[in-house]
């Protein structure tokens, strides 16, 4: 991930790292790394969907017994080589994603040429403020 929206506070986590698989024609997983920007402690999100009319997806912190969700997602611009921005939509669940959604710009690399990342601020821009997006520190990773 090379960008994003805080999830509650002004800050991102470092390091942010998703890994895709799909587990059959209509599910997938996710595994989420990152160094946690609460305290700077290595954290996993294990994110399990099904794509169908939506995408629908429930998260959850390893070592925790309770999963957040289903969150509906909205993948803008996928370019699945490089890059793709993604909105994560709260539900009505402030607990877990207190401003109601978060938004995403994933790479495959730790960075993205500055035209690309542009155009996908101004794609996210439709739905969320784009000022509100934050680089996320991928160096030493």
């Amino acid at each position: 991930m090379v960008e994003g929206t805080p999830v509650k506070k002004n800050s991102v986590s470092t390091c942010a790292h998703f890994l895709v698989n799909q587990t059959s024609s209509d599910t997938f997983k996710i595994k989420y790394t990152a160094i946690s920007h609460r305290n700077n402690q290595p954290v996993t999100f294990i994110v399990d969907g099904t794509v169908s009319d939506d995408i629908l997806a429930q998260w959850q912190l390893v070592g925790y017994k309770e999963a957040f969700g289903p969150f509906k997602h909205v993948i803008l611009s996928p370019n699945y080589d490089s890059s793709l921005a993604m909105i994560v939509c709260g539900n009505g669940n402030p607990r877990f994603i207190p401003r109601g959604e978060i938004a995403m710009i994933w790479s495959r690399q730790k960075t993205l040429p500055e035209a690309e990342l542009n155009d996908l601020k101004t794609k996210l821009g439709e739905y969320i403020d784009k000022e509100t997006l934050l680089p996320v520190n991928n160096i030493n990773c």
